[in-house]
């Protein structure tokens, strides 16, 4: 979805926004996004913000609340519950990881 890919740095971003700007209920735009996607709409947000996340995360200088800006966490905190639920490690943690892997 176009609309969805192009925004998720709002950090307003959500199922009732992206759906009255279709001019659809946000019920019936939640269901055709599992039925194509096979995830929920706000999974698919998530994972797209922690990928830019894991992008920025290679920049030693930016600090969490930096990097939680720029893909739209609303705060370095949020980055860090959010990032943790889905990759099973905080920043911090994936950071050094990464770069000890690049050493």
């Amino acid at each position: 979805m176009k609309l969805f890919e192009e925004n998720f740095a709002d950090d307003g971003l959500n199922n009732n926004v992206i759906a009255d700007r279709l001019g659809i209920r946000p019920g019936y735009l939640s269901r055709l996004f599992r039925l194509q996607y096979g995830v929920s709409m706000m999974d698919s947000l998530y994972m797209l913000r922690i990928a830019r996340s894991k992008e920025l995360l290679l920049n030693p200088r930016l600090t969490i609340d930096e990097i939680a800006a720029h893909p739209g966490f609303v705060s370095g905190s949020a980055l860090i519950k959010t990032f943790k639920k889905y990759e099973g490690v905080t920043p911090g943690v994936y950071r050094r990881l990464t770069a000890d892997g690049q050493q």
